[in-house]
């Protein structure tokens, strides 16, 4: 179970990364999707895994997948940029850019 928690912290690490680095502009679908997607993944590798029967949606629930797995999703950890735009981030949370305008 350490190999599963530690490949949902991975995970949790790079969704949260790339919801708050493509958080401008009307992206709340796109997250949905994504985390659908996630979800359907983590499950399948982990029936796969573990030699379950069917797609694992039974064994490894919502629940199991957010409560035992500390599984976060791939909306959160992007309060801090909500109702934002470009112009309105402070200037450490804005990529600099190689080629000055």
């Amino acid at each position: 179970m350490l190999l599963v928690k530690a490949r949902v912290e991975r995970i949790n690490r790079l969704l949260v990364g790339w919801s708050n680095y493509f958080y401008l502009g009307p992206v709340s679908a796109a997250y949905g999707i994504v985390d659908v997607h996630t979800r359907y993944r983590l499950r399948t590798w982990l029936h796969h895994k573990h030699k379950v029967r069917g797609r694992g949606t039974t064994r490894y629930s919502f629940t199991f997948l957010y409560d035992e797995l500390a599984w976060s999703g791939s909306v959160r950890g992007r309060a801090d940029f909500r109702g934002q735009t470009r112009e309105s981030l402070p200037e450490s949370r804005m990529r600099s850019s190689a080629h000055p305008v």
